[in-house]
């Protein structure tokens, strides 16, 4: 499984590196990667050739986080040895990302402004 993140390839508008994507949905340790880099792209392979590359950047992690939504939506929550693991809130905070990456993708769509903080593209969540 091949894993790419590299810290200068985090804006969602410059390309199609697997490391924008890692960065909106926080895979970016490859000891505990969720996706590979071919996971990646194939997802973004599949998203219309009229979309920018920050759109189909926020567009490929909303569809990686929701597919890890449904994933721990599967699996019920846990006990072993004194330890209780909550998957459900996993789920939720898969869904939360998607949510959001989905959000940004609309917004970059509409033309909507983004903030530029120190030199970088912060959105302006709507929430």
């Amino acid at each position: 499984m091949a894993f790419t993140f590299l810290v200068e390839q985090i804006d969602p508008a410059t390309g199609t590196s697997p490391s924008n994507v890692r960065w909106l949905i926080q895979d970016t340790d490859p000891a505990a990667a969720e996706f590979s880099d071919e996971e990646i792209a194939a997802v973004r392979a599949m998203r219309p050739a009229s979309e920018t590359d920050a759109v189909k950047t926020y567009r490929t992690a909303a569809q990686l986080a929701a597919a890890k939504a449904r994933y721990y939506g599967r699996i019920g929550n846990f006990s072993s040895g004194g330890t209780t693991v909550d998957v459900d809130a996993i789920r939720k905070g898969w869904e939360r990302i998607a949510e959001k990456c989905a959000a940004m993708a609309d917004y970059e769509e509409s033309g909507s402004a983004l903030m530029v903080i120190q030199g970088s593209r912060e959105p302006n969540w709507p929430y």
